[in-house]
């Protein structure tokens, strides 16, 4: 997908320690070291940025179009933007305004992000 400046590496690399945002406590402060390195992967490994999170965004919308097929197939893409458990919980998104949006949100100690994808082309964020 091109996110060539995301990883999942534990600890993060040290030639990527300049482009690493620090963390901070609910008081303003930064925490203490910069930022916690997590023994989880998956669940609080990802290091990312706004751009490469917009890669990802834009290869879930081309793919469900049947225009890309770089990381999952379109019948794949429509299957993971389906409600599964329940009418918001879909294969690793929420689906929100009946299917319109699919977003996630993240976080850990210092950290906070959340995502939003429209599924429509030209879908209004207000709706």
């Amino acid at each position: 997908m091109g996110m060539t400046q995301s990883f999942y590496n534990q600890p993060p690399p040290k030639e990527k320690a300049l482009l690493l945002a620090t963390a901070y406590e609910n008081d303003g402060t930064p925490v203490k070291g910069k930022y916690h390195v997590y023994p989880e992967q998956a669940a609080a490994g990802l290091w990312t940025n706004p751009t490469d999170l917009a890669k990802y965004i834009i290869e879930t919308q081309l793919s469900k179009e049947g225009k890309s097929a770089k990381v999952l197939s379109q019948e794949m893409t429509l299957k993971r933007l389906s409600p599964y458990l329940n009418k918001e919980s879909a294969l690793g998104v929420f689906i929100n305004h009946e299917g319109r949006w699919f977003s996630h949100n993240g976080g850990n100690w210092g950290f906070a992000c959340t995502y939003s994808g429209s599924t429509e082309e030209g879908t209004d964020l207000s709706l």
